[in-house]
């Protein structure tokens, strides 16, 4: 197409693509998954703003698309540049590419298949983080509790009502001043007691750290004393509101002082960082860190006099504006951040922030993770990161920002989820219910349901908004909460088995319906479902009022989650959806492992297996389970994990054990006591379990069942999931 620029500050080129079917480009707004192709610009630079209008950029840097060809073939290519970057699309089809420095540089994957893709681009970026077990569950957060006797009312509300909780979360709210690393001694001097007494009972909970450090306390002084602070690049463009003391860049972020900027590219800020995490664990015992604010965000940037202000240059106010400086209040690159010219790095190897801004994040991202395995000695911990840039998928989690409460917010949360995992970023989720207004019941209600089914799932909102755990509604909210939450933690070992894959081969945990269905054209478009991995379809509901929902189901073997009864009805169909109800679809040919759920992952870990065997057309299904103790650093580096392996086929289960570990499971004989197949033809005569060369075992009667209606067999007899067996249907 032509089109290829490389100037001063700024390089453009453009390419044709082989079809229309353009993903990816993030972390930014788009009404849908599937890209528009009529000369739309999304800008990608990291900024602190809300998801409240179209085609602004968020708080992420993602340079990196995926196309699928008219074949079904894919591709997908990584633009490697941490500059602001305009993307464009063209109906030809094509796109163009605008960046303001840095190189044209470009990774290319072939594919062919879209998971193959990821795959392969996850072997450049680095693969995810292997979650704590307890990060999988259930989640429960706000920006606006009073005192620590409001957490532990919310806690009290959720366990009335059945609701399984893992991690319970402090904001802002429980600082003196807003201040890192500190407890407000009037409203929250208790917090670290509440902390250790749910911890005995198996919640976890999470605190949140912000950059911005205020400039009136120990904290900053000691940071002070080893340099670890973003200053001006040159004395010269200092502003004359800035101390002229030191060189150290000052803005005004929560706190009720003025705030400096942790350097995190430097080695004394990561010794500090890490000092200061290791310190507020002395009084606090959180399991895993917040980071918040980092893109990096710093408030009235601008536009003020008499707050920071970034003097006219040629970094603040380059020659092309990238559509990101029009997302500001005043058109300038630094709105609601610090100024380009600010610089990071050690000396001799400095950047400007003009260079390095969008990868703040990232940078804070692989410090406290550093810092968290150190303090909690040896623990895999979790880490949930605003800001994000290629590869921030191996340190940190992420979730999709201040949304609203409404219908469109939790409908666009598929969007994100699905490009995330393209990001290589599946700990992913928004905030359920909607960060930002007054949510309504109904919309809780169904919010819950969809939420149930976030890798990453959490219920968030905002300072003044009306309370909106699942506890405030009891009959609605609450019921239909638990229903979904249960098959959530039902199906853990399926999701936990997800993330190995992904951890280890960079697949994708959540996924849209082409990366399994590519030939599929109608498929390609679809962004109102989303599965699990290969094996569960998820069709929620995203309107107000309805109680039913269009559905899609690709051709191939469906059986209904709650039934076991075959689809029949393939394509575009409309299904019943009550209010206490989310379509869940499992497919056949593929063994889901699943374990009894309970009232949070330390209770549920306890429980006996299940395995959920949805027969294809072969009347064959094959699936593993992944499983280590949950927690430790490296179980998978050092081979402190099992795996089991199953498949059925021409009537014979096989289940082995193909790595074999003790310490998976210490202390507890684990169980496997109930097997589920969905689409069994027939009723067996007799069934008959061998282990380990033993003589067959013939299995009573009354220890199976058979419903002719839906055809599911279900088998109740415990395996020793450390032994392999062999188990024939006649």
């Amino acid at each position: 197409m032509g089109g290829l620029t490389v100037s001063k500050q700024f390089l453009m080129i453009s390419t044709t693509l082989p079809s229309e079917y353009l993903y990816g480009f993030g972390e930014n707004t788009h009404d849908t998954f599937l890209h528009d192709m009529n000369y739309r610009m999304w800008p990608i630079f990291t900024r602190d703003i809300s998801p409240i209008d179209e085609d602004v950029n968020l708080y992420g840097a993602h340079p990196f698309y995926m196309v699928c060809e008219n074949d079904g073939s894919s591709h997908g290519v990584f633009f490697y540049n941490s500059h602001s970057i305009d993307v464009t699309t063209m109906p030809n089809p094509g796109i163009t590419l605008r960046t303001i420095g840095g190189m044209l540089e470009f990774f290319v994957f072939l594919g062919p298949e879209p998971e193959s893709v990821v795959k392969q681009y996850s072997d450049v970026i680095g693969r995810t983080f292997m979650p704590p077990y307890f990060a999988l569950g259930f989640q429960l957060s706000r920006w606006g509790y009073k005192n620590t006797g409001e957490i532990q009312q919310v806690i009290d509300r959720t366990r009335a009502v059945q609701i399984p909780h893992d991690i319970q979360y402090a904001d802002i709210d429980y600082m003196d001043g807003r201040r890192d690393f500190t407890i407000d001694p009037v409203n929250f001097g208790d917090l670290p007691a509440l902390v250790d007494e749910v911890k005995k009972g198996g919640l976890r909970f999470v605190i949140i750290l912000d950059p911005a450090i205020a400039n009136d306390y120990e904290t900053y002084e000691r940071g002070v004393a080893l340099s670890v602070y973003a200053e001006w690049a040159n004395e010269t463009l200092k502003p004359d509101d800035q101390p002229t003391e030191n060189n150290i860049i000052i803005g005004n972020v929560w706190p009720d002082n003025k705030t400096a900027f942790p350097d995190f590219f430097r080695d004394s800020t990561k010794q500090w960082w890490t000092e200061e995490i290791r310190l507020f664990y002395e009084r606090l015992k959180f399991d895993a860190l917040w980071i918040d604010m980092n893109e990096v965000a710093n408030f009235d940037t601008n536009q003020y006099s008499d707050k920071l202000y970034c003097p006219p240059n040629q970094w603040d106010d380059p020659p092309y504006e990238t559509m990101a400086a029009h997302t500001g209040p005043t058109n300038r690159l630094s709105d609601k951040t610090i100024c380009m010219v600010a610089k990071f790095g050690e000396k001799n190897d400095e950047r400007l922030n003009y260079e390095v801004h969008n990868l703040y994040g990232y940078s804070q991202s692989i410090v406290t993770q550093e810092a968290a395995r150190q303090v909690l000695t040896g623990k895999r911990s979790m880490i949930l990161s605003r800001s994000t840039f290629a590869g921030s998928g191996k340190y940190t989690g992420h979730w999709l920002g201040d949304n609203f409460s409404n219908w469109k917010n939790m409908a666009d949360s598929i969007i994100g989820m699905m490009e995330f995992n393209m990001f290589g970023m599946p700990y992913i989720g928004a905030d359920i219910c909607g960060f930002v207004l007054n949510t309504t019941e109904e919309l809780c209600e169904r919010w819950m349901e969809i939420g149930a089914f976030y890798p990453f799932s959490r219920n968030h909102n905002v300072q003044d908004a009306i309370d909106q755990d699942p506890g405030v509604w009891p009959d609605t909210v609450a019921a239909s909460g638990r229903k979904a939450l249960n098959i959530r933690y039902r199906l853990l070992p399926y999701l936990y088995t997800l993330f190995y894959d992904s951890h280890t081969t960079g697949s994708t945990v959540v996924r849209p319906l082409y990366h399994e269905f590519s030939q599929d054209r109608k498929a390609r478009s679809i962004d109102k479902q989303f599965m699990w991995g290969p094996a569960l379809l998820i069709s929620p509901v995203l309107q107000e009022g309805k109680v039913s929902v269009d559905v899609y189901i690709p051709v191939d073997v469906w059986y209904d989650y709650y039934t076991g009864i075959r689809v029949t009805v393939l394509g575009s169909t409309t299904l019943s959806a009550p209010r206490d109800h989310i379509n869940l679809h499992l497919r056949g040919g593929y063994i889901l492992p699943a374990q009894k759920p309970d009232l949070n992952t330390m209770l549920s870990r306890q429980n006996n297996f299940e395995l959920l065997v949805p027969l294809n057309d072969q009347n064959s299904a094959s699936g593993k389970m992944f499983w280590d103790d949950g927690e430790s650093v490296n179980t998978i580096e050092d081979g402190l994990y099992q795996i089991n392996k199953f498949e059925l086929r021409n009537n014979v289960l096989t289940i082995t054990v193909e790595k074999e570990s003790t310490s998976s499971w210490p202390g507890i004989v684990q169980k496997l006591d109930t097997i589920e197949f969905m689409g069994w033809p027939s009723p067996p005569l007799n069934i008959t379990v061998q282990s380990n060369g033993d003589e067959d075992i013939i299995i009573d009667s009354d220890k199976y069942f058979y419903v002719a209606e839906t055809k599911r067999l279900t088998l109740l007899y415990e395996f020793d999931m450390n032994q392999s067996y062999t188990v024939k249907f006649e």
